[in-house]
This record gives structure tokens, C-alpha cells and sequence, in this order.
């Protein structure tokens, strides 16, 4: 049966902050949700593109050359093989659009880092 999802309510199905879920699976890709508040998340870089969309609150995405500012509504890509951080001041809900060999932290190794993600609904 097809069913449609409501991002807001999914995020109202887990609490833990930097512990991204997977909503979905499409194709080779997926789309996870995350909720960050603060600067825990290290340097990192990846080999595969990662898209960040603002659901709510805003962020700010460092790279070594630049800082872009999103808010609700808004999405980036970071290109593979840019080193980035990502940085909020506030609760701020992500939606993330990854391939699906993805690596959450790149090489870098964290207290946030995750070798595996949970499905946020039965897949």
C-alpha cells in the first residue's frame, strides 16, 4: 500500500540529537533525519555528496573556505571530498539525502560518530 509521510510528524518519533534515521530508501540513495543543537560535529569529508534540508530551526555549514547559513525551507549540497562541519545554535531539524553506502562522519572518528542507522519506520 502507498503511503504518504509528513516530515514534522516523523521527527516527533525519536529525541536523540547527532543519531540520524533512516526515513527511506530510494533507489541507491537514501533520506535520513537528524536533530542537531550545538557543535559537536567534527571535520569531516566524504566520498559521496551529502544534501542538507533545513525542516526547521537553521544552521550554518563550514567549510575550510566558506560558511553558508540555511534556514527552514532551505537545502545545500556539500560536493564529495569537501571537508565540512555543520554548527546550530538552536534545535534544528535535518533531513539529509545520502547515498547509501554513506559514512556519517567520513573518516573522522567522534563521541557522535555511527558505523549503523536505525529505520525510523518498519522499511
Amino acid at each position: 500500500m502507498l503511503e504518504k509521510l509528513a516530515l514534522t510528524d516523523c521527527f516527533g518519533l525519536f529525541t536523540d540529537l547527532y543519531t540520524p534515521k533512516i526515513l527511506l530508501d530510494v533507489n541507491d540513495c537514501r533520506v535520513l533525519l537528524v536533530k542537531i543543537c550545538g557543535d559537536n560535529i567534527p571535520w569531516h569529508s566524504h566520498d559521496d555528496d551529502e544534501v542538507f534540508w533545513v525542516i526547521s530551526g537553521n544552521i550554518t555549514i563550514w567549510t575550510r573556505e566558506e560558511s553558508v547559513k540555511l534556514g527552514p525551507g532551505e537545502l545545500f549540497k556539500v560536493p564529495k571530498g569537501i571537508e565540512h562541519r555543520v554548527t546550530s545554535g538552536v534545535l534544528s531539524e535535518i533531513a539529509l539525502i545520502e547515498s547509501n553506502t554513506f559514512k556519517h562522519t567520513g573518516v573522522s572518528e567522534s563521541d557522535i560518530t555511527k558505523h549503523r542507522f536505525d529505520y525510523l519506520l518498519n522499511s
